[in-house]
This record gives structure tokens, C-alpha cells and sequence, in this order.
């Protein structure tokens, strides 16, 4: 039995995936199993096999352990590679006999950690420190720093429009080169970071002259190209930049980067493409900025709703559909105007989503009327320039048609007198689909834009829908009720529809029929209205009529 433990412990010892290495007291090695052959092979001290650095401390380490009799582990460099060393001390009846080292291989384990360690600290697409990383050194900037210094916020514009047109390869070919840039016009003794998907911070120690700081980044961005060529397709991109001080614009790492996003803003609005934050025209950005991180809250949510305002057909005195109108009630602002945080959702690229979801929503309600029985309504829904040009916008529109059981017929989007002009020969392309699927089409808030008859008799739409502008100056401009009739005659020898919006007074409402425009909304049918009251609306309609239309 002694003899068979022999054979199974002389096993272990030959074959452990480890180094196992005996030495004298001196450290000399004496022996070592098939993965230390090469120790035996070189002999002399164990000493000498640690890096020169480290040996003083590793013969203090063995003495220890000769010492104390306990085992020890450390880790060391053995002949270049970083090793994890147990070492046991070989005692028999108080005798000391020397050292059993286990030596074990961890250079997989360090390049592991040093890759955990990289990532946590530095963005893997542009090499440049991370969110994370950035925050660190704003915060040890502020904790430390005695001098002023800059914080310069770097922001690419349409970031998100080339993301949605061209793809996520060509957006980060756009991230990679801006970070290269940045790295080459600005000195080593500047800190660059990351801030977000298309944010970069750059930090300026040591600020002396802040006029003349100014002047010296206006120097170096000029050399920023706009323009990226890749497999022969040129990607126009811009930025702004925003530049706040430290302390006099803030000591903490979040004041600095949300002040330095309202000098953007500034800028933005003074279509400058540098800005330095002032403190007597923040509010009004700080609100614009506090919509805009409420909005992202609000479309993950599901916050916003859909009001409906009927369109009226006033030969026929019915209700022929809705237009579909986007709300926001926010729990602490109330009722933020679309006038206010739709272009909000224009900018930051939100109006995309939030255009998918409410389609689907209005088609799913016009569903629910039909169902209870108003076959006939038609429903009107807006699309933006950005969802226009959407790639997937036509089947977007065939999916939900289809899924809610909608005759095209009953369905209608709104744009514009702007979207054509934006890109006229895709928008002409993606009428001729759009028709294809006999949905109705037509220029909503006509007469204020940049229409023309050309594309007008090219785009072959069914409506055009005069803007509340020129309707509720009837009776008191004399020029306005010549561009109504105008614009009616026009539709009439185009053959399109006509709707009048804005109608409030039952003056209007004369007027309009005296000039065969049959077709109306405003506040003096109904307010837009949620879709409760909209359905109530429907079934009350035939004692509303009466009192409209005495």
C-alpha cells in the first residue's frame, strides 16, 4: 500500500500543470518535476531565475518562511514571465531541509486583467479614455486642481441623421476619424476623452489667459476636416463646441460638463460653432436641455399621447376623419407645447421613434372605431422630414396598414411644404411607392413654405390643407382672403382636396362655403381631444350638428 501511495504522489509530482521546484537552504535548486526541467537544466539558485528588481525582497520572503515555518504566496517575475510562487518550507524533527516552490504561470491571467482593466478605462472604437474614465479626471480636476482650467466640449452634429442614413459602420468611421483629429491638433499635456457617442471632452490645464486659450482652440480646430471620404462616398459632418472654466463655472464634474452643454446650445443659437458659457443666458437653454433629458425619459416610458382633432365636412355636416396630434404632459410642466419639444425631438433624432410608435398607436385606434361601427373615417397622421426619409418608411407604412386591418383609403399622412425641398428626387420616389399603396397624401400648413407649382403638378397628391394663418385673418385682411381664394383655386384646377385649418368663427365657416371649401377643422367644430372624447364626439355628432350649423 506505502508503495502504491508512492507511485500515485511521484504522479502528481511529474505531471502537475504547475512548476515544482525543491531547493537547499541556499536556494539551490535540487530537483523539479517535468514542467521545471529547465531549472534543473541551468541549476544554481533559485534567486537567480526572479527578475534582478525583486530578488533582495523574494531571499527576505524565504527567510520568513524559514523562520515562521508557515508557507507563503507572492506573486514575481520568474525568468520574464509573471508567475504566482507558493513557497513551503521542508522541516523534519526541527531540521531544516530548504524550500518547495509551486510555480504557477499567470501571464494569460495578468494580459486578461490588463484587457478588463483597458476597457473599463478607455473606448474600444476610438482608444480615447471612456465616459467613465473622463468623469475620473473631471472629479480629480476638481478635487486637486488649484489653477484654472478649460473644458472644452466637443459635440458632432447630425451625429444621429448619419447614423439612421448611412449605417453604424460609416458612424463610427465618422467617431474614429474625429477622435484622430482631436489627438493630432492638441499636445499630449491636454487630457481628451470621450464623453458619449458623439461628445468629446478636452480638458486645458493651466489656464492663464482665457481670451487668449480661446484663440489658441479656434487655431487648432481650424484644422478639423468636415468631410470623411469612405469606398468613394463623402460624409459631410459638423460639430460645435461649448467651454466653460474651472472653478468660475463650476467645481464639480457634472456642473462643468451640463454648463458646458448649454455654451453649445448658445452657440447653436447664435448659429455660432463656438461658445463660451455665460451665466445671464443659461435658463432659458437650461430648460431646453431639462426637456430634452425629459423627453428620452418620456418616449422610453410611453409618457406621450395622441389628441385627435376632427376634420368636418360642412355640405355634408359628418365628421370624415382626424388628424393625429402629438401631447406631452409632463408630471411637474403640465402641458408642454409641440411647438416646443417637437423640434427638440427633431434635433436629437427622437422624432424617429416616437413617429413609429405614434402610427402604430393611431392605427390601432382607428381600428377600434371601425369596429364600433365608423367604417368610413379617415385618419391623418403628420410625418416629419426625418421620418420621411426614413429607408423603411414605405413598409413601415404597408406593416401597420396590414396589422390593423386599415383600408388604405382611410389612411393619410401630412408634410410639409419643407420636406420636398430637402432631397426632391428621393421624396419623388418615395411618393410614387407611397401612392402605389392608394393611401392619401397631402401638404399640411400650405402657403407658409417654400411650395412651387412645378413639384406640385409632379408630386400627383390629394390635398392641401391652407394654414390657420391666413383663415383666421378672414375679414380683417383684405390680402389674406385673397390668398384663401387663391389657394382654392389652385386646388381646384389641380383636382385636389382642400381643407381649411383653424376655423373658430362661424364667419369663417361662410366664407369658406361661399368659395367650395367644404372641408374644415379648428376650435369651432372641436379642440384636439383625447381619444375618449373623440369617440364621444362621434356619437354625440348628430346633436352637435345642429347647434354648428343653425
Amino acid at each position: 500500500m506505502d508503495r502504491l501511495f508512492q507511485q500515485f504522489y511521484d504522479l502528481i509530482f511529474q505531471f502537475h500543470p504547475d512548476m515544482i521546484v525543491f531547493c537547499d537552504p541556499s536556494g539551490l535548486v535540487k530537483e523539479g518535476n517535468r514542467m521545471a526541467a529547465h531549472f534543473l537544466q541551468k541549476k544554481g539558485s533559485i534567486y537567480h531565475f526572479f527578475h534582478t528588481s525583486s530578488r533582495k525582497e523574494i531571499q527576505h520572503l524565504f527567510e520568513q518562511v524559514r523562520i515562521t515555518g508557515e508557507p507563503a504566496t507572492f506573486e514575481a517575475v520568474v525568468e520574464e514571465t509573471p508567475s504566482s510562487i507558493l513557497c513551503l518550507p521542508l522541516y523534519s524533527n526541527n531540521f531544516f531541509y530548504g524550500y518547495a516552490l509551486i510555480i504557477r504561470d499567470i501571464s494569460k491571467v495578468k494580459e486578461a486583467d490588463e484587457k478588463i482593466q483597458y476597457l473599463t478605462q478607455f473606448d474600444d472604437l476610438t482608444k480615447l479614455p471612456n465616459e467613465q474614465a473622463t468623469f475620473n479626471r473631471l472629479e480629480y480636476l476638481c478635487q486637486t486642481e488649484k489653477n484654472p482650467a478649460a473644458v472644452v466640449k466637443f459635440q458632432i452634429n447630425r451625429y444621429k441623421y448619419i447614423n439612421e442614413i448611412f449605417g453604424k459602420d460609416i458612424s463610427n468611421e465618422v467617431i474614429k476619424s474625429f477622435a484622430r483629429q482631436l489627438r493630432n491638433i492638441f499636445p499630449d499635456t491636454y487630457f481628451i476623452g470621450r464623453l458619449s457617442n458623439d461628445e468629446f471632452l478636452v480638458i486645458v490645464y493651466n489656464v492663464v489667459n482665457k481670451d487668449e486659450m480661446i484663440r489658441d482652440i479656434v487655431h487648432r480646430i481650424n484644422k478639423l476636416e468636415d468631410i470623411l471620404v469612405i469606398n468613394d462616398l463623402e460624409i459631410y459632418y459638423d460639430y460645435s463646441i461649448g467651454i466653460v472654466f474651472y472653478p468660475v463655472h463650476g467645481r464639480t464634474p457634472k456642473t462643468l460638463i451640463k454648463n458646458s452643454e448649454i455654451a453649445i446650445k448658445m452657440g447653436k443659437e447664435k448659429n455660432e460653432r463656438i461658445a463660451q458659457f455665460n451665466n445671464h443666458n443659461s435658463k432659458s437653454i437650461e430648460r431646453r436641455i431639462f426637456i430634452e433629458n425629459e423627453l428620452y425619459k418620456a418616449v422610453k416610458k410611453r409618457d406621450l399621447c395622441l389628441y385627435y382633432q376632427p376634420i368636418v365636412d360642412t355640405k355634408e355636416k359628418k365628421i370624415t376623419g382626424f388628424e393625429v396630434l402629438l401631447r406631452w404632459k409632463h408630471k411637474e410642466l403640465g402641458m408642454i407645447p409641440p411647438s416646443e419639444f417637437i423640434p427638440i425631438a427633431e434635433d436629437t433624432g427622437l422624432i424617429v421613434e416616437i413617429g413609429k410608435w405614434s402610427m402604430e398607436k393611431a392605427c390601432q385606434q382607428l381600428k377600434e372605431w371601425r369596429d364600433k361601427g365608423f367604417r368610413d373615417l379617415k385618419i391623418s397622421v403628420n410625418l416629419s422630414i426625418k421620418q420621411f426619409y426614413q429607408h423603411d418608411v414605405v413598409k413601415m407604412i404597408t406593416d401597420y396598414l396590414t396589422m390593423y386591418e386599415i383600408p388604405p383609403e382611410c389612411f393619410e399622412l401630412e408634410f410639409t411644404e419643407t420636406v420636398p425641398m430637402y432631397n426632391f428626387e428621393w421624396f419623388l420616389e418615395i411618393i410614387r411607392k407611397l401612392k402605389k399603396l392608394n393611401i392619401g397624401l397631402s401638404i399640411d400648413d400650405f402657403g407658409t413654405g417654400y411650395s412651387s407649382l412645378s413639384y406640385l403638378t409632379k408630386l400627383k397628391l390629394d390635398k392641401i390643407k391652407i394654414d390657420r394663418s391666413f383663415i383666421q385673418n378672414i375679414y380683417l385682411e383684405h390680402d389674406h382672403n385673397v390668398v384663401v381664394k387663391t389657394i382654392i383655386a389652385l386646388a381646384q384646377n389641380l383636382k385636389l382636396s382642400i381643407v381649411a385649418e383653424g376655423v373658430e368663427k362661424k364667419e369663417q365657416v361662410f366664407f369658406l362655403n361661399r368659395h367650395h371649401c367644404f372641408q374644415m377643422q379648428g376650435f369651432y367644430f372641436s379642440k384636439p381631444v383625447s381619444s375618449d372624447e373623440a369617440f364621444q364626439l362621434l356619437q354625440n355628432w348628430p346633436e352637435k350638428k345642429k347647434q354648428l350649423f343653425i
